[in-house]
Protein backbone atom coordinates (compact mmCIF):
# COMPACT_ATOMS: atom_id res chain seq x y z
CA UNK A 1 0.00 0.00 0.00
CA UNK A 2 1.04 3.69 -1.22
CA UNK A 3 1.41 5.83 1.47
CA UNK A 4 0.85 9.74 0.05
CA UNK A 5 2.42 12.69 2.83
CA UNK A 6 1.57 15.75 2.04
CA UNK A 7 3.74 18.89 4.00
CA UNK A 8 2.04 21.79 4.89
CA UNK A 9 4.02 24.90 5.55
CA UNK A 10 3.23 27.86 7.42
CA UNK A 11 1.40 30.52 6.09
CA UNK A 12 3.65 33.37 6.58
CA UNK A 13 6.51 30.92 5.11
CA UNK A 14 4.05 30.60 2.33
CA UNK A 15 3.64 34.51 1.86
CA UNK A 16 7.70 34.75 1.82
CA UNK A 17 8.30 32.19 -0.81
CA UNK A 18 5.72 34.22 -2.87
CA UNK A 19 7.29 37.38 -2.53
CA UNK A 20 10.47 36.33 -3.13
CA UNK A 21 8.91 34.96 -6.48
CA UNK A 22 7.34 38.49 -7.64
CA UNK A 23 11.04 40.09 -6.35
CA UNK A 24 12.99 37.38 -8.78
CA UNK A 25 10.13 38.31 -11.84
CA UNK A 26 10.51 42.02 -11.06
CA UNK A 27 14.06 42.36 -11.34
CA UNK A 28 14.16 40.35 -14.39
CA UNK A 29 11.57 42.48 -16.12
CA UNK A 30 13.61 45.42 -15.11
CA UNK A 31 17.05 43.63 -16.24
CA UNK A 32 15.51 42.88 -19.58
CA UNK A 33 14.41 47.11 -19.83
CA UNK A 34 17.60 48.06 -18.58
CA UNK A 35 19.64 46.95 -21.61
CA UNK A 36 18.63 48.82 -24.69
CA UNK A 37 18.42 46.70 -28.18
CA UNK A 38 21.72 47.90 -30.60
CA UNK A 39 20.26 49.39 -33.94
CA UNK A 40 22.10 50.59 -37.32
CA UNK A 41 21.58 54.19 -37.53
CA UNK A 42 20.64 55.84 -40.46
CA UNK A 43 23.26 58.46 -41.25
CA UNK A 44 21.90 61.09 -43.86
CA UNK A 45 24.20 62.97 -45.66
CA UNK A 46 23.27 67.32 -45.66
CA UNK A 47 25.81 68.69 -47.91
CA UNK A 48 27.06 67.59 -51.24
CA UNK A 49 30.78 69.30 -50.57
CA UNK A 50 33.47 66.88 -49.55
CA UNK A 51 35.19 67.44 -46.61
CA UNK A 52 36.10 65.85 -42.72
CA UNK A 53 36.18 69.50 -40.46
CA UNK A 54 34.14 69.95 -37.65
CA UNK A 55 31.67 72.61 -39.39
CA UNK A 56 28.40 71.23 -38.59
CA UNK A 57 27.60 69.52 -41.50
CA UNK A 58 27.49 65.62 -42.76
CA UNK A 59 29.13 65.09 -45.95
CA UNK A 60 29.65 61.90 -47.40
CA UNK A 61 33.21 61.32 -46.46
CA UNK A 62 31.98 61.84 -42.80
CA UNK A 63 29.08 59.55 -43.25
CA UNK A 64 31.25 56.78 -44.37
CA UNK A 65 34.01 57.56 -41.28
CA UNK A 66 30.89 57.65 -38.99
CA UNK A 67 29.75 53.83 -40.28
CA UNK A 68 33.40 52.69 -40.43
CA UNK A 69 34.08 53.66 -36.98
CA UNK A 70 30.89 53.70 -35.37
CA UNK A 71 31.54 56.78 -33.54
CA UNK A 72 29.61 60.60 -34.46
CA UNK A 73 31.48 62.76 -37.10
CA UNK A 74 30.97 65.73 -37.47
CA UNK A 75 27.00 66.00 -37.51
CA UNK A 76 27.17 62.80 -38.67
CA UNK A 77 25.39 60.43 -36.22
CA UNK A 78 27.67 57.41 -34.80
CA UNK A 79 27.58 54.31 -36.92
CA UNK A 80 25.99 50.97 -35.28
CA UNK A 81 26.75 47.90 -37.05
CA UNK A 82 25.50 47.51 -40.43
CA UNK A 83 24.01 51.35 -41.20
CA UNK A 84 22.43 53.25 -43.97
CA UNK A 85 23.72 56.57 -45.81
CA UNK A 86 21.42 58.60 -47.48
CA UNK A 87 22.18 60.63 -50.00
CA UNK A 88 19.57 63.16 -51.48
CA UNK A 89 19.51 63.90 -54.96
CA UNK A 90 22.70 65.96 -55.97
CA UNK A 91 26.55 65.75 -57.26
CA UNK A 92 28.75 64.58 -54.51
CA UNK A 93 31.90 65.27 -55.49
CA UNK A 94 35.39 64.03 -53.99
CA UNK A 95 38.23 67.35 -53.89
CA UNK A 96 40.51 66.14 -51.23
CA UNK A 97 43.06 64.18 -52.94
CA UNK A 98 45.41 61.67 -51.46
CA UNK A 99 46.15 58.42 -52.64
CA UNK A 100 47.29 54.85 -50.56
CA UNK A 101 45.28 55.89 -47.71
CA UNK A 102 42.32 53.02 -46.22
CA UNK A 103 40.69 55.28 -43.80
CA UNK A 104 38.81 57.74 -45.85
CA UNK A 105 40.29 60.53 -44.54
CA UNK A 106 41.26 61.76 -48.57
CA UNK A 107 41.16 60.42 -52.25
CA UNK A 108 39.07 57.34 -52.21
CA UNK A 109 36.01 56.43 -50.19
CA UNK A 110 37.22 52.94 -48.05
CA UNK A 111 34.13 51.13 -46.98
CA UNK A 112 35.62 48.25 -44.76
CA UNK A 113 32.00 47.54 -42.65
CA UNK A 114 28.80 46.42 -43.59
CA UNK A 115 26.55 49.32 -44.85
CA UNK A 116 23.98 50.57 -47.34
CA UNK A 117 24.67 53.57 -49.26
CA UNK A 118 21.49 55.47 -51.10
CA UNK A 119 20.74 57.47 -53.63
CA UNK A 120 17.71 59.77 -54.80
CA UNK A 121 18.21 57.37 -58.48
CA UNK A 122 21.21 57.25 -60.82
CA UNK A 123 19.71 60.10 -62.89
CA UNK A 124 19.65 62.32 -60.07
CA UNK A 125 22.24 61.39 -57.19
CA UNK A 126 25.93 61.47 -58.28
CA UNK A 127 29.26 60.41 -56.60
CA UNK A 128 31.91 61.63 -58.85
CA UNK A 129 35.89 61.40 -57.74
CA UNK A 130 36.78 64.32 -59.79
CA UNK A 131 39.53 62.42 -61.30
CA UNK A 132 41.60 62.35 -57.66
CA UNK A 133 41.37 58.95 -56.96
CA UNK A 134 39.01 55.86 -57.86
CA UNK A 135 35.55 56.37 -55.99
CA UNK A 136 35.35 53.25 -53.42
CA UNK A 137 37.30 50.79 -52.24
CA UNK A 138 35.52 48.22 -50.41
CA UNK A 139 37.56 45.86 -47.98
CA UNK A 140 37.78 44.38 -44.68
CA UNK A 141 34.74 41.57 -45.57
CA UNK A 142 32.14 44.04 -46.01
CA UNK A 143 29.06 43.37 -46.75
CA UNK A 144 28.03 46.38 -48.74
CA UNK A 145 25.14 47.81 -50.96
CA UNK A 146 25.22 50.67 -53.29
CA UNK A 147 21.35 51.52 -54.38
CA UNK A 148 20.11 54.38 -57.01
CA UNK A 149 23.48 56.52 -57.81
CA UNK A 150 25.86 57.10 -60.81
CA UNK A 151 29.73 56.37 -59.98
CA UNK A 152 31.85 58.12 -61.91
CA UNK A 153 35.05 60.41 -62.47
CA UNK A 154 36.74 57.53 -61.08
CA UNK A 155 40.89 57.53 -61.53
CA UNK A 156 42.97 54.77 -59.83
CA UNK A 157 46.58 56.57 -60.46
CA UNK A 158 47.69 53.05 -62.55
CA UNK A 159 46.20 50.96 -59.79
CA UNK A 160 43.14 48.81 -60.03
CA UNK A 161 39.58 49.22 -59.79
CA UNK A 162 38.50 52.81 -61.34
CA UNK A 163 35.62 53.21 -59.70
CA UNK A 164 35.06 50.69 -57.38
CA UNK A 165 37.88 48.53 -55.90
CA UNK A 166 36.52 45.49 -54.43
CA UNK A 167 39.36 43.57 -52.14
CA UNK A 168 39.65 40.76 -49.18
CA UNK A 169 36.49 38.55 -49.95
CA UNK A 170 34.23 41.82 -49.38
CA UNK A 171 30.70 41.60 -50.89
CA UNK A 172 29.17 44.44 -53.40
CA UNK A 173 25.23 44.59 -54.32
CA UNK A 174 24.91 47.29 -56.98
CA UNK A 175 21.20 48.14 -57.69
CA UNK A 176 19.42 50.49 -60.17
CA UNK A 177 23.05 52.20 -60.23
CA UNK A 178 25.16 53.64 -63.10
CA UNK A 179 28.82 52.79 -62.83
CA UNK A 180 30.74 54.86 -65.54
CA UNK A 181 33.48 57.21 -67.12
CA UNK A 182 36.25 56.02 -64.66
CA UNK A 183 39.96 55.65 -65.56
CA UNK A 184 41.50 52.27 -64.41
CA UNK A 185 42.09 48.50 -64.77
CA UNK A 186 38.57 47.63 -64.15
CA UNK A 187 35.78 50.31 -63.49
CA UNK A 188 34.86 47.55 -61.41
CA UNK A 189 38.18 45.34 -60.03
CA UNK A 190 37.89 42.33 -57.65
CA UNK A 191 40.13 38.98 -57.17
CA UNK A 192 38.34 37.75 -54.37
CA UNK A 193 34.49 38.25 -52.88
CA UNK A 194 31.01 38.51 -54.76
CA UNK A 195 29.86 41.30 -56.89
CA UNK A 196 26.25 41.27 -57.64
CA UNK A 197 24.59 44.05 -59.91
CA UNK A 198 21.02 44.06 -60.30
CA UNK A 199 19.05 46.72 -63.11
CA UNK A 200 22.31 48.82 -63.52
CA UNK A 201 24.89 49.44 -65.60
CA UNK A 202 28.14 49.49 -66.42
CA UNK A 203 29.20 51.53 -69.41
CA UNK A 204 31.15 53.52 -71.15
CA UNK A 205 34.77 53.51 -69.01
CA UNK A 206 37.71 53.79 -70.66
CA UNK A 207 38.80 50.68 -69.42
CA UNK A 208 37.31 46.59 -69.03
CA UNK A 209 33.96 47.19 -67.60
CA UNK A 210 34.53 44.64 -64.83
CA UNK A 211 37.08 42.77 -64.02
CA UNK A 212 37.56 39.32 -61.96
CA UNK A 213 40.20 37.23 -61.06
CA UNK A 214 41.10 34.74 -58.59
CA UNK A 215 38.04 33.48 -56.61
CA UNK A 216 35.90 36.42 -57.54
CA UNK A 217 32.18 35.79 -58.87
CA UNK A 218 29.61 37.93 -60.34
CA UNK A 219 26.26 37.85 -60.70
CA UNK A 220 24.77 40.17 -63.63
CA UNK A 221 20.76 40.13 -63.38
CA UNK A 222 18.81 42.80 -65.70
CA UNK A 223 22.09 45.07 -66.46
CA UNK A 224 23.96 46.28 -68.89
CA UNK A 225 27.73 45.99 -69.33
CA UNK A 226 28.60 47.65 -72.49
CA UNK A 227 30.87 50.25 -74.30
CA UNK A 228 34.06 49.46 -71.83
CA UNK A 229 37.14 48.10 -73.83
CA UNK A 230 36.20 45.00 -72.58
CA UNK A 231 33.13 44.38 -71.00
CA UNK A 232 34.49 41.44 -68.82
CA UNK A 233 38.00 40.52 -68.03
CA UNK A 234 39.63 37.61 -65.90
CA UNK A 235 38.93 34.38 -64.72
CA UNK A 236 35.47 34.27 -63.51
CA UNK A 237 32.47 35.18 -66.10
CA UNK A 238 28.83 36.37 -65.15
CA UNK A 239 26.47 33.93 -64.29
CA UNK A 240 23.90 35.51 -65.63
CA UNK A 241 24.62 37.13 -69.20
CA UNK A 242 23.94 40.74 -68.66
CA UNK A 243 20.30 42.38 -70.38
CA UNK A 244 20.81 44.30 -73.44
Amino acid sequence: MHRYIQVSRPSHLRANIIRLLLATVLFAGLALTATPVARAATITVTVTSDDNTANGNCTLREAVIAANEDRAVDACPAGNGADAILLPAGNYVLTIAGVNETAARTGDLNITEAVTITGAGRLSTTIDAGGIDRVFYISGLANVQIAEVRITGGDSQGQTGGGILLAGGSSLTLLNSRVTNNTGSGAIYFTSGALTAINSRVDNNPTAGIVLGGTASATILNSDVSNNTTDFNGAASPTTPAAR
